[in-house]
């Protein structure tokens, strides 16, 4: 979500001016003057409250950040503009280095400065994505989810043939995250979405609220909910589906992926889903979750530095002033309506009153939500006849198949989808809890 954020990940995009004036050359030129650490070159580019968040130290830490994942000295090339969107002009400009490319995404107000940054996996060009289509990609077709002048751009993925498909509804996890749920250069939605076309189920994906929208999301403040950031945009894409004349409206199924799994049976109860499909969703506190994640990580090398120690025990003393006071303490950024939201609503017990087919799977090596969860949604379905469970042992919060101790330093390492999981998941669809291999 746009509210939780680290130097690298996000400075906060502020409410200005309309666009008018957005010049490739002034994004460039910002992210350049970032990269060879000419500070008042960078400071001149920013808004006031860009400028002052970007201190010499600070440009310091982020080009340390910047080369540690790409490489020395990277090449910074020309800015391309990615979208428009309540105000602002979102740059992309690659940083092409010797190990991989990340993008430095460039927020530039009406006045021509820079209000916001992201750092991005890196995305190509319209111009290279047309010269280069993934081989054996599916038909896609551009859709726009949500109420007009709102509205969330995405893609309907097609099998061959005439229709009317099954189609699954993807939905994010946690964070500002792209159509794909771009993480560090995979793409688990697209995985899932080319590897059902291939298997006769159609899909609907998009770019998140906060992706497209991260200024008025923000504008919420304290009074962000998980119903806001999440499930409305949902339960509109499952209602856009039973639209579609290529789509069978009888089979309109919801796949939650990890907060989108967690909140998968509201969306599929608000949205009359025709079966709900629930992947690593969270059945824990996010406190509790987000405590787990940040020791196993600090432990994951088999050390824990004293700065490590440090860190966490800070984390814990937030944690326990949470848990005193929930309806008036954030949690790294969580606001306290987004926690009460999550903590109002029981995903497995809405998940067993539901009246329709449920399937949730599990990867055995994710570190961001467990086997722990996984006990929880079973307890909760065990006497569902609709319902089946499937822990995949060798997969990670990614989906992705591995050997040994999962981290968040491992999602650096490209891979896909495991296509085990995606032909259950398409079985689960065209035949139900049947369709599923033991």
């Amino acid at each position: 979500m746009t509210r939780q954020s680290t130097l690298i990940g996000v400075l906060c995009l502020l409410a200005l001016a309309p666009a008018h004036l957005h010049a490739a050359a002034d994004a460039t030129a910002f992210a350049t003057a970032l990269m060879t650490r000419d500070g008042a070159a960078v400071r001149a580019h920013g808004t006031p409250e860009m400028a002052a968040a970007l201190t010499d130290a600070a440009i310091g830490q982020l080009v340390f950040g910047v080369t540690a994942q790409v490489g020395a000295d990277p090449a910074v090339g020309p800015a391309w503009l990615q979208r428009e969107a309540d105000g602002y002009a979102h740059w992309r400009v690659p940083l092409r280095g010797t190990k991989s490319t990340l993008d430095f995404e460039v927020v530039v107000d009406g006045q021509a400065r820079v209000a916001g940054l992201w750092l991005r996996p890196h995305v190509p060009t319209p111009e290279e994505a047309a010269a280069a289509p993934e081989p054996g990609a599916p038909r896609e077709l551009e859709i726009a989810v949500g109420p007009a002048g709102s509205a969330l751009p995405g893609l309907l993925a097609l099998p061959e043939g005439d229709g009317p498909f099954p189609v699954v509804v993807l939905v994010h996890g946690s964070g500002s995250t792209d159509r794909d749920e771009n993480v560090m250069g995979n793409r688990p939605f697209r995985d899932l979405a080319h590897g059902l076309a291939a298997r006769g189920v159609a899909t609907v994906r998009y770019d998140k609220r906060s992706f497209v929208y991260p200024a008025a999301q923000q504008a919420l403040g304290e009074a962000l909910t998980v119903q806001q950031e999440t499930i409305d945009d949902a339960v509109a894409a499952v209602a856009l589906a039973r639209t579609r004349t290529e789509l069978d409206p009888k089979r309109v199924y919801v796949l939650g992926h990890s907060l989108g799994g967690t909140a998968g049976p509201r969306i599929a109860a608000q949205g009359r889903a025709d079966g709900l499909i629930v992947v690593a969703g969270m059945a824990r506190t996010l406190v509790e979750l987000v405590l787990e994640q940040v020791r196993h990580n600090a432990n994951a090398d088999g050390t824990l530095s004293l700065d490590e120690a440090i860190s966490i025990e800070r984390m814990e003393s937030q944690a326990a002033r949470t848990r005193e006071a929930p309806d008036s303490t954030s949690f790294l950024g969580y606001p306290p309506a987004y926690l009460a939201d999550l903590a109002r609503h029981d995903a497995p017990a809405i998940a067993a009153a539901l009246e329709i087919p449920v399937f949730v799977l599990q990867g055995g090596r994710d570190f961001q939500v467990t086997l722990a969860d996984f006990a929880l949604w079973e307890a909760a379905l065990k006497d569902r006849p609709q319902a089946c469970l499937k822990v995949y042992p060798q997969l990670d919060h990614l989906l992705r198949a591995g050997e040994g101790v999962s981290s968040g330093e491992s999602y650096a390492v490209p891979g896909v989808v495991e296509d085990a999981l995606i032909g259950d998941v398409a079985g689960f669809v065209l035949k139900g809890c049947g369709g599923v291999r033991p």
